[in-house]
């Protein structure tokens, strides 16, 4: 299952094809904070 996720870091946000540990692949690291693909489209109303 693939997961949206923002670094911690460096606040990338990228696709995470199901890995066990999301590791960003801007920066390396692996402290991450999953987001719900509907977020974003809620933002809007």
């Amino acid at each position: 299952m693939k997961a949206k996720v923002r670094c911690n870091w460096c606040y990338n946000v990228y696709i995470d094809q199901d890995t066990p540990i999301p590791e960003c692949p801007v920066c390396g690291c692996t402290s991450v904070t999953f987001i719900s693909f509907e977020e974003e489209e809620m933002v809007e109303d």
